[in-house]
């Protein structure tokens, strides 16, 4: 897994604890304002961790600090959910385990993902479907959820687009 994907998961779990109303920034530091749970697990989860940490840590050291394991967190999360199906293996001590075998669980899904791949590598809209892409494209998503030309094909565009 690309390290970037990690540094974007913990940034995103900080967006959506904002979204949320559940964190702010101020003077480059993360402020919690509200402990309530929000129902996501991993959310609630990072949300403890900022809860634990009475000054309010600084946003860049916290994205830091929790990238490494962020991607494990969510795929574990997406398991669970039995959105995927696939198993996290740990192959050393003091690693986050790896993902082996991930499919995207529900066949309707897997087509309706592979279809907004393909739309966003040819029509980037937003900011939201830029980000998207860039995620797809960090995760190696189109190598799992696209076949044969188009895969090579949106994979290189959504390379372009994350540049």
């Amino acid at each position: 897994m690309p390290v970037q994907l990690g540094f974007a998961l913990a940034a995103a779990e900080l967006v959506d604890l904002a979204s949320a109303r559940r964190i702010e920034a101020a003077d480059g530091h993360i402020d919690v304002t509200e402990r309530l749970r929000t129902g996501d697990r991993v959310l609630d989860e990072t949300l403890h961790r900022l809860t634990a940490d009475s000054k309010g840590p600084a946003i860049d050291q916290w994205i830091a600090m929790h990238a490494p394991d962020r991607v494990s967190v969510h795929i574990a999360a997406l398991l669970e959910s039995g959105e995927l199906s696939g198993k996290l293996v740990s192959t050393r001590l003091n690693t986050p385990p790896e993902p082996h075998g991930l499919r995207v669980a529900d066949p309707g899904r897997r087509a309706a993902l592979a279809e907004r791949l393909v739309d966003v590598a040819q029509h980037e809209v937003e900011l939201e479907d830029d980000a998207f892409g860039a995620l797809a494209h960090a995760a190696g998503l189109p190598e799992h959820v696209l076949t044969g030309m188009t895969k090579h094909r949106v994979a290189d565009q959504l390379k372009d687009l994350a540049g």
